[in-house]
């Protein structure tokens, strides 16, 4: 199944990934190893929130290549591209190759939150590896550069995206995370135009 939302200017693409049983198996004990190691660790706390959510994409040095290999790569995010450019979709200029800017996991808590931000590149997203509850992460966009003058100030998004999916939007596209319920575990990534 895949699915386009668009907004003035912009879109939320959703993918669902054929692989995620192996790869939730794979990857997830992995995470958790790493989030009980790393608990209590400022430096592994998304914008200095060590209790709201567990991460290492601030840390050069502990770059998480030792949980993910290649494949995973492959299965995670270049799949989804090759379904976002297979889709038909108008999705607007989108390059036709990409490389891997940057990768880490998130690891929420129940009542954790992420506060609304925006990636660098040019593609972000988000592969869903554990989620049991609606999908807490919401999308908006302004209308702030006049895409679309009859869009007033915004259009709000959030996606029913469940477990195993792989959401792809512009890097640009501000959202947010609202408190959790339960335990979630997500894969996040920003992609930059192959030179």
């Amino acid at each position: 199944m895949s699915e386009n939302h668009r907004f003035p200017g912009a879109f939320v693409f959703r993918w669902e990934n054929p692989n995620h049983t192996s790869l939730k198996e794979n990857l997830l004990p992995k995470i958790i190893k790493k989030t009980d190691e790393t608990m209590g660790d400022d430096d592994w706390g998304w914008n200095n929130q060590p209790s709201a959510v567990r991460s290492n994409w601030t840390l050069e040095n502990k770059y998480p290549w030792n949980i993910f290999t290649q494949d995973d790569l492959e299965k995670i995010i270049f799949d989804a591209i090759r379904a976002l450019l297979g889709s038909g979709e108008p999705v607007g200029p989108v390059p036709k190759s990409f490389n891997t800017k940057s990768i880490w996991w998130n690891r929420y808590p129940a009542g954790a939150t992420a506060p609304p931000h925006t990636h660098s590149g040019s593609l972000s997203g988000v592969y869903i590896l554990e989620q049991n509850e609606a999908c807490p992460l919401f999308f908006h966009h302004s209308n702030q550069f006049g895409l679309d003058p009859d869009a007033g100030l915004g259009e709000e998004y959030n996606p029913p995206a469940v477990e195993g999916e792989v959401l792809l939007f512009p890097a640009t596209l501000l959202h947010w995370v609202a408190p959790t319920k339960d335990w979630r575990t997500t894969i996040s990534f920003n992609l930059g135009p192959s030179n």
